[in-house]
């Protein structure tokens, strides 16, 4: 099971996140987000962290040209785009040598489309797609619970990998991967003690039960 654990602003987090054995972390470019981070400190915790928990870079409705700015700087390797951005965004990404992940925002209303949303990438070789709950006004970290059963229902393809996020903690992350069924989870609320502030016991035991807990 791949996890990765979202919205990390600072050195120390960084370091106490990745002691606890993730696959990633995020860190957001969003600036309306209570979890951005500038380009400096993001630099830094891309300097100091080790070598098996990737940085990945999230951002919503960024120009091309600034994503790769960001993540040349911190050398990152991996875009996740949270926004509206159309699929020319992912495949100019690509041809620059990033990977991409592409977050979809999902709820009941919606979940049925998400064949129609995978269709749109078909020719695009996409890392993965991040399903997250659709909140109005809001691109993510919302701590809204995606639909697990609709997406399960709707996910009818076997590419991209599927990333479930959406209101995932310690103690329901077992049950939304039983309903999914997805290949890897996100969370950034979910293990916060406060807003923006990430908890390392709730990091460890979101890690712990999303690898053992689904089985």
């Amino acid at each position: 099971m791949f996890v990765k654990i979202c919205g990390i602003r600072d050195v120390a987090t960084a370091r106490a996140v990745a002691e606890c054995g993730p696959d990633a972390i995020g860190l957001n470019f969003y600036r309306k987000s209570s979890r951005w981070l500038d380009l400096p400190m993001a630099e830094r915790i891309c300097r100091v962290l080790p070598a098996e928990v990737e940085p990945i870079g999230v951002f919503v409705n960024h120009a091309v040209d600034e994503i790769l700015d960001i993540v040349s700087h911190c050398r990152i390797g991996t875009v996740q785009l949270h926004g509206d951005e159309p699929p020319d965004i992912a495949e100019k990404l690509i041809r620059s040598g990033r990977e991409v992940i592409r977050a979809l925002r999902i709820d009941e209303a919606n979940a049925d489309r998400l064949p129609e949303y995978v269709a749109e990438y078909r020719e695009i070789p996409l890392r993965a797609f991040l399903v997250d709950a659709r909140v109005d006004g809001a691109y993510g970290g919302s701590g809204r619970k995606a639909p697990w059963g609709a997406i399960a229902k709707a996910w009818n393809c076997d590419w991209p990998p599927l990333i479930l996020a959406g209101g995932l903690t310690p103690t329901n992350i077992a049950e939304g991967i039983r309903e999914a069924q997805p290949w890897g989870v996100d969370t950034a609320g979910g293990v916060e003690s406060s807003p923006a502030i990430k908890d390392p016991i709730k990091v460890r035991a979101f890690i712990d039960n999303a690898r053992t807990g689904g089985r």
